[in-house]
């Protein structure tokens, strides 16, 4: 399939009429050919997934990705302006970005905030069609930018048959020894085998994830039964996303705390060197490893520390 892929992307195959052939769409080459024209000529991206005139609300700030509301005001000539805002819950994700360097204004400033939306929306439109082409992650909705506080709110629809409530991610089931009873052997095999799959689809599609690790990793609760659907993993926390040859959305790599647990040695030596498959592969591996042995690598970490002296006399 990957040779079939290059040719096409050799040969000069128009990715739009790609994408709109039966044939293609039949053998899955059509959502291949979507992505790859999102990485490759964002400039033709034609969908703007900013949702103006809108409002984002969360209930709280414990997870990568929280239950929330989004209210847009409706346009006047629309049929139910008489109620000015629609109010939809959603999951939201938010995703800093840097300050503007000082000295920095003019068109120089339009032109950095220029190319700051338009990788924004690059990454929506890639995140918009993996939601909904069941490649891994939340169907994806429109993200909001508050200026103000410096990030984006990305905002997802709940999935169908799921219940209004932040998802618990796979860190915090790990550590919690209510959630981590309702695992067992042969569904933390099948987890294990679904992570593997969809990082290896987004290798495929020639993306990084950057930053991988168990918080990335959510589960929305059933709506019947108020539980975590073990079977239905969604990848999250896409703060550094980004195509293998462009350039990551997002402050640089954080390094501290429990992050560089997930990190390959490479990136913790040299932080600024280029971002590879290799890297999401280490990191995926230590979230493989948590699985195989049910305990965060913080756990992991503290238990193979030495205990520190409490008081002066036992040093």
């Amino acid at each position: 399939m990957a040779g079939i892929l290059q040719q096409i992307a050799q040969h000069g195959q128009d990715l739009k009429s790609l994408q709109q052939d039966k044939d293609a769409v039949a053998l899955g080459l059509s959502t291949w050919a979507e992505i790859k024209q999102i990485k490759d000529q964002p400039e033709h991206v034609d969908n703007d997934w900013s949702l103006k005139d809108s409002t984002v609300n969360t209930n709280d700030n414990a997870s990568v990705v929280r239950l929330g509301d989004v209210c847009t005001r409706m346009p006047k000539s629309s049929m139910l302006a008489k109620n000015r805002y629609t109010k939809d819950a959603v999951l939201v994700e938010y995703k800093t970005y840097p300050p503007k360097p000082e000295g920095l204004g003019g068109s120089e400033a339009e032109d950095m905030n220029f190319r700051l939306d338009r990788r924004v929306n690059q990454l929506a439109s890639l995140l918009a069609t993996s939601g909904s082409n069941a490649l891994g992650t939340l169907p994806f909705k429109g993200f909001v930018k508050e200026a103000d506080q410096r990030h984006y709110a990305f905002l997802f629809n709940v999935p169908e048959g799921m219940g209004e409530a932040s998802p618990d991610s796979l860190h915090d089931m790990i550590e919690s020894p209510v959630l981590g009873r309702l695992w067992s052997l042969s569904a933390r095999f099948k987890l294990a085998s679904d992570l593997a799959t969809i990082m290896g689809g987004f290798h495929m599609f020639e993306w990084v994830v950057k930053g991988f690790q168990s918080q990335s990793v959510v589960f929305c609760k059933s709506l019947s039964e108020k539980a975590p659907q073990l079977s239905k993993p969604f990848l999250a926390g896409f703060e550094y996303i980004r195509p293998i040859s462009g350039s990551t959305v997002g402050q640089p790599l954080d390094l501290s705390g429990k992050n560089v647990l997930y990190c390959h040695p490479d990136l913790q030596a040299e932080p600024n060197i280029e971002f590879s498959k290799i890297h999401d592969l280490y990191s995926l591996g230590v979230v493989l490893l948590e699985i195989g042995l049910w305990l965060t690598a913080r756990q992991l970490l503290q238990q193979t520390r030495p205990p520190r002296p409490s008081t002066p006399a036992e040093i």
